[in-house]
């Protein structure tokens, strides 16, 4: 995950961070809302770890995958929609409609027939 990810979805990681640390405090994780200096010098003191260590554990913590609840969070909807912008063809409009999507220039269908028992109506 990058920091900013997690920054903007810090109250739902929470329940990841108490997975990962259960001796934390929820109202303690809440309140660090998503500073990672603070988030280091956390974990640092709840560990009784010296600084480096404190942010290789933060490090490792941040390059597994995010979880699907903070995944589904609306923030992370929105950061994918725009991010899906990459993906668009030049000249292409997102909202552009995809009738011709399968068909050759000359017309004709190319894409399967539907399947058996299923109409196209």
């Amino acid at each position: 995950m990058e920091w900013t990810q997690i920054q903007t979805s810090w109250p739902e990681l929470s329940a990841s961070i108490l997975t990962r640390w259960p001796e934390a405090h929820e109202n303690d994780v809440l309140a660090i809302d998503g500073d990672r200096e603070a988030f280091i010098t956390f974990i640092g003191r709840l560990e009784k770890l010296p600084r480096e260590e404190a942010e290789d554990r933060v490090g490792e913590w941040a390059a597994t995958a995010m979880p699907a609840d903070a995944r589904m969070h609306p923030a992370q909807t929105n950061a994918a929609i725009e991010q899906s912008a990459a993906y668009v063809a030049p000249g292409e409009e997102p909202l552009d409609a995809d009738e011709a999507f399968g068909d050759e220039a000359d017309g004709e269908r190319t894409v399967a027939e539907p399947p058996v028992g299923r109409t196209s109506d």
